[in-house]
């Protein structure tokens, strides 16, 4: 059965994202790629530039190009919730990708009051096409009995869109 490669691109500003994208990565069998941006970084003006730009949907230059990625390839977003919106260097990310027909799964990180939901939305907005796969997991979760079941059925789900559908199966 023929599959598409995945390619994990992730911005983590306090190691959650990275997290998970490293886990997932592992199940996947993956490398994940770290997305970098300049300036959150930066002590207490990376948070507060971190803020403003994820709740106005800034789109930062990032430091690196995207790599290569297939045109067939599921590329997987993994990021933090800013502000409510999608950490600012994946609404770069989804600029990007939005002329491309490659199919995007978002999974972002969330802590206190953010909306998950309202991120996945402006995500999609800004990809101009539905995300094949929109969840989040809590920071919370981590070093619980179930951060490691919410990965295996992340990562489950994630295979399950891997498969190429029938009518793009290439003979062999």
């Amino acid at each position: 059965m023929p599959t598409r490669e995945p390619i994990i691109l992730f911005y983590s500003r306090s190691g959650h994202s990275q997290q998970l994208a490293v886990a997932l990565g592992a199940a996947l069998q993956t490398p994940p790629v770290r997305l970098g941006a300049r300036f959150y970084g930066l002590p207490a003006l990376g948070w507060l530039l971190a803020g403003l730009d994820g709740g106005r949907g800034a789109e930062p230059r990032l430091r690196e190009p995207l790599p290569d990625i297939e045109p067939d390839a599921l590329v997987i977003l993994i990021g933090p919730v800013w502000a409510d919106g999608p950490a600012a260097p994946l609404n770069t990310v989804a600029a990007l990708l939005r002329p491309r027909g490659n199919p995007v799964a978002a999974i972002l990180t969330a802590a206190g009051p953010d909306s998950p939901d309202k991120a996945l939305t402006a995500l999609q907005a800004r990809l101009g096409r539905g995300l094949v796969l929109a969840d989040s997991v809590p920071n919370p979760l981590e070093g619980t009995p179930g951060y490691g079941a919410r990965v295996a059925d992340l990562a489950g789900r994630l295979r399950s869109l891997m498969v190429l559908p029938p009518e793009r199966e290439v003979a062999s």
